[in-house]
Order: structure tokens, then sequence, then C-alpha cells
């Protein structure tokens, strides 16, 4: 029997790796508390203190951007 969940992490690392989006969003016990998010990218680099509305922003100025590169649509 087709793993449902696994085809869907599959298909949602192929499409990271296309748009380069390459993210992990920590929620600890701060960011819980001050309704934030701590966000890895993918230099190491982490930036604290991020509202979830400015980083879903970010996300879709960058995958539009992505897209129109790539000519997919």
């Amino acid at each position: 029997m087709l793993n449902r969940r696994a085809g869907f992490d599959d298909i949602m690392r192929m499409f990271y790796r296309l748009l380069g989006l390459g993210l992990i969003i920590v929620i600890g016990d701060k960011e819980e508390k001050n309704k934030t998010l701590a966000v890895r990218t993918r230099d190491g680099k982490v930036k604290y203190g991020i509202k979830l509305e400015k980083l879903i922003d970010k996300i879709k100025d960058r995958v539009i951007k992505r897209v129109n590169e790539l000519n997919i649509l």
C-alpha cells in the first residue's frame, strides 16, 4: 500500500529544492510565549522573533520570483 505521507514529503522536498527555500522553523518556549518563530536559513543563520505573517510574505515573494525565473507558469 502506498504511504500517502511519504509521497507528500517527497513532493514537498522536490518543491523546496526546485525553489531553493530550505528553511527550518523552530517554535521553542520563547517563540510560543512571544507568538513568533525562529527560522534557520540554508546558510545556517538563525533569525529570531519572526512573525508568521512576515515569514509567509517573504516566502510568497521568493516563490513568485523563482517561478518567474524558471518560467514555470
